[in-house]
C-alpha cells in the first residue's frame, strides 16, 4: 500500500502538468474571447484536486510510516512473547521425561528459593491474553487502515479527479462547438458583407460616372446660355429656347444636389461596411485563434490524461 501511495504521488505530474498548459494556453487567447469561461473554472478547480490529493497523500505518507512502526512493535513484542514460550515449552518437555533413572538428575542447592521476578499465574495469563488481544488489535487496525486508505485515500479521490477531468473534456469539447459555430456565422456574415460592398461599390461608381455625365451636361447649357449672349442687337431675345436653357440648368442643379446626396450616403454606407468587414475579419481572428489555442492545443494536452488504473497502480 506504501508503494501504491509513493506511486500515485508522481502519477499526479501528468494531470497537473496537462491541467497547467491547459491554464498556461488559454491565457493567450485574444479578447474579446479571453473571459474566465466555465472551462477555465473548472480547470482551476481540477487543479485545486490534484494539489488536495497530493497534500492527502503525503500526509497518509507519513500516519502509513507511523502505523508501520506501531505494526512492527507489536509483531516485535509477539515475536518475543512467542519464542519465550517456544523456549519454555522445550524446558517443560524436558521436565516432563525426567525419571529417577535420568542420568541428567543432580541435587540443585537453592531451587526451592523463589525469585523475585517470578510472574504468577494470574500475571501470566493477564500478560498473554493482553497479547493476543492486542494482536488481533493490530490486526483489525491495518484491515480497517488499509481499507480506508484505499477508499478515502487513493480510490475516491482519483476517481473523483477523473470524473473533474471528463467535465473539463465535455466543456472544452462544448466549447470548441460553440465557438466553431459563431466562427462559421461570422464568415456567411462577412460574406454577405463582402457581395453588399462589391454592390455598393458598383453603385458608387455608376453614381459618380451619373454625376460626371451631369456636369458635362451643365457645362452644355451653360456654354449653350453665354454663346447666346453674344447675338447681336435685335436677335439677342429672351426666347423659348433661352428659358429652355435655363430651366434645364436649374434641373441639371437639383439633379446634382439630388445625386451628391446619394453619391455621399453611398459613401457613408462604404465606410461602415468596411468597418463591418474590418471586425468581422477580427472577429474570426480571434474566433480561429481560439479554437486553435482549444482544439490543437488543450484538446491535444487533454487527450493524453492517463486512466485511473494507470495512476493508482504500482510497477509491476
Amino acid at each position: 500500500m506504501k508503494v501504491r501511495l509513493k506511486f500515485a504521488l508522481p502519477a499526479l505530474k501528468m494531470p497537473e502538468s496537462i491541467a497547467g498548459e491547459c491554464i498556461d494556453k488559454r491565457t493567450c487567447r485574444t479578447d474579446p474571447d479571453l473571459v474566465k469561461d466555465e472551462v477555465d473554472i473548472e480547470i482551476v478547480k481540477e487543479m485545486a484536486m490534484i494539489y488536495e490529493v497530493r497534500d492527502s497523500i503525503g500526509k497518509m505518507l507519513e500516519q502509513v510510516d507511523d502505523f508501520i512502526v506501531a505494526t512492527k512493535a507489536c509483531k516485535e513484542e509477539l515475536e518475543t512473547n512467542w519464542s519465550d514460550k517456544k523456549e519454555t515449552s522445550e524446558i517443560e518437555a524436558i521436565n516432563v521425561t525426567l525419571r529417577n533413572s535420568s542420568p541428567t538428575i543432580f541435587y540443585k542447592h537453592g531451587s526451592v528459593r523463589l525469585q523475585n521476578l517470578q510472574s504468577t499465574p494470574e500475571t501470566w495469563t493477564y500478560y498473554s491474553e493482553s497479547l493476543i488481544k492486542l494482536g488481533l488489535q493490530q490486526i483489525k487496525k491495518s484491515k480497517d487502515f488499509r481499507s480506508n486508505l484505499e477508499t478515502e485515500v487513493i480510490t475516491k479521490p482519483i476517481l473523483e479527479l477523473k470524473n473533474q477531468a471528463e467535465k473539463v473534456m465535455a466543456l472544452l469539447k462544448k466549447r470548441i462547438e460553440e465557438t466553431d459555430q459563431c466562427r462559421q456565422a461570422f464568415e456567411r456574415e462577412l460574406q454577405n458583407v463582402l457581395t453588399q460592398i462589391a454592390e455598393t461599390e458598383k453603385l458608387y461608381e455608376m453614381l459618380s460616372k451619373l454625376l460626371r455625365q451631369l456636369d458635362y451636361n451643365l457645362k452644355v447649357a451653360e456654354t449653350r446660355l453665354d454663346t447666346r449672349m453674344y447675338r447681336p442687337r435685335i436677335e439677342n431675345c429672351r426666347d423659348e429656347p433661352q428659358y429652355g436653357l435655363i430651366d434645364e440648368v436649374k434641373e441639371i442643379n437639383e439633379s446634382q444636389a439630388a445625386l451628391r446626396k446619394r453619391v455621399e450616403d453611398t459613401d457613408m454606407a462604404l465606410a461602415k461596411l468596411y468597418q463591418t468587414r474590418a471586425n468581422l475579419e477580427f472577429a474570426i481572428m480571434t474566433k480561429r485563434k481560439s479554437l486553435y489555442i482549444d482544439q490543437q492545443r488543450c484538446l491535444a494536452y487533454r487527450e493524453q490524461y492517463p486512466d485511473i488504473i494507470a495512476m493508482t497502480s504500482a510497477p509491476a
